[in-house]
């Protein structure tokens, strides 16, 4: 059942393609462009269960606009069809395209959401194509962060995965080897983690316990990447998927 919660507050400026993440009980919305189309480089939060920024209450939410700065000084570009995925109180953001240039991004930005501070991730390993309107999914306990899809400014829809370690001081793209049936490249879909059929606490647990012992390598948790819509090259696509997590290589399951 859909509820309209009542809000407070002076809401953001409509737009389309903003990014938007969960951390504790606050709603981020980053970015985004208007129909114009101007992009936006603003971070709004939609602090829910209470009327203030204490919480308290229930069936309310206030929108605040929040001040934030970057690290070296600098000037974050503005960005539409960026992806913001949480881990614990950092949000990292990749990619994305400014509108008016029709320019893509492949950086990796972070969001500290106790100094409301950006910094820019300095990672090693070939980045991927920069791209826009693709998806972002965590696993492995937060350490990686898989990437799917998208479009180029060049190429168009995109069907290729790239995956970002992101343990601290040794942060690293990779490509992995992905088996199975791939769904028809896209963008403009959606993707959520869901646990694997069949597996049970005790299994995950120990599973999640090797992994600590032998590092991310040993495996991506037992987990997969649900891909449902989308468009394809000139048309939506109508094919969904699942990409399994477990342990590389990687597989892509497809279903109508």
């Amino acid at each position: 059942m859909w509820v309209k919660p009542f809000v407070q507050g002076t809401c953001p400026l409509g737009r389309g393609g903003c990014a938007s993440a969960v951390v504790g009980d606050m709603c981020l919305f980053i970015g985004g462009a208007d129909r114009s189309p101007r992009a936006f480089n603003d971070v709004w939060v939609l602090k829910l269960g209470g009327g203030s920024e204490g919480g308290g209450g229930g069936g309310s939410a206030r929108w605040i606009k929040k001040t934030t700065s970057v690290r070296d000084g600098s000037k974050l570009p503005e960005r539409m069809g960026a992806t913001a995925t949480a881990v614990g109180r950092k949000v990292y953001v990749f990619g994305g395209q400014e509108p008016t240039r029709g320019v893509c991004f492949n950086d990796v930005v972070v969001l500290d959401c106790d100094s409301w501070q950006w910094s820019r991730l300095e990672v090693r390993g070939a980045s991927p194509p920069p791209r826009n309107s693709h998806t972002t999914v965590v696993t492995n306990g937060g350490r990686l962060l898989v990437v799917y899809g998208g479009a180029s400014s060049e190429g168009g829809a995109l069907g290729d995965v790239y995956v970002l370690d992101l343990m601290e001081g040794a942060e690293r793209w990779t490509r992995p080897t992905v088996g199975g049936q791939a769904p028809e490249p896209r963008e403009m879909h959606s993707a959520c983690m869901l646990p694997v059929v069949g597996v049970t606490a005790v299994a995950a647990a120990a599973a999640a316990a090797a992994r600590a012992g032998a590092g991310a390598g040993a495996g991506w948790g037992d987990y997969e990447m649900m891909v449902v819509g989308g468009r394809g090259r000139g048309v939506g696509s109508s094919t969904h998927g699942t990409l399994r997590l477990r342990t590389p290589p990687l597989e892509f399951h497809v279903f109508l």
